[in-house]
């Protein structure tokens, strides 16, 4: 990659920490990638940068109001997002998004190496696309993992090098798909992530199809494992068991709530015969689906 100048923008200051002692900065190396400085597209949104950096030791940076939207990952060591009257820490697989015209300032936290990722959105609807993706506001996120996020990021690194229409069109797409995949992953009122409820409500439905884990997983930009954890840790069970559980409950409710016959419920639930779907109603709720219907069927 060829390091281009960091030009911090108009009021924007940087520096060691605490300020003005030199003592504190070991090594400092920043590598960033635009379309250029003054370089302005009437494009409804669009990355004009990419940044990736190094700092060694102490390291603070502020900036009075940001002309860019900004997406933040730091995914070694930590600092400390200082935007109006909150603070946040970034780092693991965490994903700070600040929306344009914030003023924001950071901070380390330790003395070690952090490593910091950063893409800049421009473009003349960008506050409206970002609030169309819940990013009216700032947000910190958690991802299953930052994998995703930092191959878009290089990827549009490479697209920056290119400058010309059709790398900035597609550049441009892979934004909208980065905001896609942020936005599934805000945490819900229930505490669980979107993305996981999203899987959830795949994992429940369309029992006539196979969901293969690797190809849902890559629906979803994340990896097979990461699902599987999300599903062990807020529901106890694998996604397998979870689609099993499913598929009976649906099962119980069509018996109780439904006129079709036991053949119909069969074919809707992916059994290739009406047998098999009673021997594994029978084996999972003790008794057969005609006599479940007995007991439970409401009133139509």
């Amino acid at each position: 990659m060829t390091e281009e100048k960091y030009n911090l923008p108009l009021g924007a200051s940087l520096g060691s920490y605490p300020k003005g002692n030199s003592d504190y900065i070991n090594q400092v190396e920043i590598v960033q990638r635009s379309w250029g400085g003054n370089f302005i597209e009437p494009k409804p949104i669009y990355p004009h940068a990419v940044e990736f950096c190094r700092h060694d030791g102490k390291w603070w940076f502020r900036d009075p109001k940001s002309r860019f939207a900004l997406i933040v990952c730091v995914p070694d060591g930590r600092l400390l997002y200082k935007i109006d009257d909150r603070s946040m820490i970034v780092s693991g697989s965490n994903v700070l998004v600040i929306p344009q015209g914030k003023s924001y300032s950071f901070e380390t936290i330790d003395d070690t190496t952090y490593h910091k990722n950063v893409l800049y959105l421009l473009g003349i609807n960008v506050h409206d696309i970002l609030e169309t993706f819940s990013f009216n506001d700032v947000r910190l996120i958690t991802l299953p993992s930052l994998d995703y996020l930092l191959n878009q990021f290089r990827n549009i690194y490479t697209l920056l090098s290119q400058k010309n229409a059709e790398a900035m069109a597609e550049a441009a797409g892979i934004t909208y798909a980065i905001l896609h995949y942020l936005s599934v992953n805000i945490t819900s009122d229930t505490g669980k992530p979107s993305l996981f409820n999203l899987l959830k409500s795949k994992f429940s439905n369309n029992f006539r199809s196979r969901l293969d884990l690797d190809l849902v997983a890559a629906e979803y930009g994340i990896s097979a494992k990461s699902i599987t954890r999300m599903f062990k840790e807020y529901l106890g069970v694998t996604p397998g068991t979870f689609r099993k559980q499913a598929r009976n409950d649906t099962a119980c409710l069509l018996l109780q709530t439904t006129g079709l016959s036991i053949k119909e419920i069969a074919d809707k639930l992916g059994y290739s015969s009406q047998f098999h779907f009673s021997c594994a109603f029978k084996k999972e709720n003790g008794i057969s689906p005609r006599e479940f219907r007995n007991l439970h069927r409401m009133n139509m």
